[in-house]
């Protein structure tokens, strides 16, 4: 009775742990993004940066990590109108980041420069611009423009979020590269009858929404006035970024604050690079 006892124990033990372990193998939850509509004591109602702008109640607790502008904060200290990135996507929020500019997730944003083996080197979307190698190995998670991928059908400038920020990486989130526009047929294409111009913006609250929060995005940069006056057109969620733009970093950083606000699958960016005299 005693021998059969401690079978069963043992085997209780061995199935904990190879749970324990399998959780543990798993990278943390992608987290949410948006606004702040409304505080209810621990409860935090959030409008969801995307193209339904859903509306989702964030329940917090006494060990929910809070920061604002980078600096250590509490629960009380949120306010509406600031904007949120909470981890993990569902249950008890572990974090909250919250900005009066749109918060980055936590990460690295950057373009693939080049591949080494399980090690990929991008270069940043920030002030530095500096590269960065990331490391990655048989247990990172890759996705390509929201789909299932694995590190070789990654490809040198595509467009990358890669979480954490340091260490291996245990999820790269890639995109393709932004088609350049065809300068040739600008006016063409503005006189066609289905040209997406800035007055065909807004048709919908939630374009109306989307639309608002890249535009806060841009101009809260330090970019040219070119940059911040490009046109965001924004139809049924998708989004479609015209105009002049300095250079091929303002390109991209105008095309990564769109695609953290609506998703890869529908931003096109079809702002184009002055040419230098």
């Amino acid at each position: 009775m005693r021998i059969a006892s401690l079978l069963a124990v043992a085997g209780i033990l061995g199935l904990a742990s190879v749970a324990l372990a399998d959780a543990a193998s798993k990278p943390m939850r992608d987290g949410i993004g948006g606004k702040i509509v409304k505080m209810d004591g621990a409860n935090i109602t959030i409008k969801c940066h995307g193209q339904d702008g859903n509306e989702v109640v964030v329940t917090t607790d006494d060990k929910t990590v809070v920061t604002i502008e980078g600096k250590d904060a509490k629960v009380a200290d949120l306010k509406v109108d600031l904007h949120v990135w909470v981890t993990p996507k569902e249950g008890m929020a572990t974090k909250i980041v919250a900005s009066t500019k749109m918060p980055m997730p936590d990460g690295l944003h950057g373009k693939i420069v080049s591949f080494d083996g399980l090690k990929i080197t991008i270069k940043c979307h920030d002030a530095n611009a500096k590269a960065i190698e990331v490391t990655t190995d048989d247990k990172t998670i890759f996705t390509l423009d929201d789909k299932d991928a694995k590190l070789a059908d990654l490809k040198v400038d595509m467009y990358v979020h890669v979480m954490p920020k340091e260490g291996t990486a245990t999820k790269v989130v890639a995109c393709t590269k932004m088609p350049a526009p065809d300068n040739s047929g600008v006016n063409v294409r503005d006189r066609a009858p289905d040209a997406k111009t800035a007055g065909a913006a807004g048709q919908t609250k939630s374009d109306v929404q989307l639309a608002a929060d890249i535009r806060k995005g841009i101009m809260d940069t330090k970019m040219s006035m070119n940059a911040k006056n490009s046109k965001i057109v924004v139809q049924s969620g998708k989004v479609t970024l015209r105009g002049p733009v300095k250079t091929q970093e303002e390109k991209d950083a105008i095309g990564r604050i769109a695609i953290d606000v609506a998703g890869a699958a529908n931003v096109d960016n079809q702002l184009e690079v002055e040419s230098k005299p």
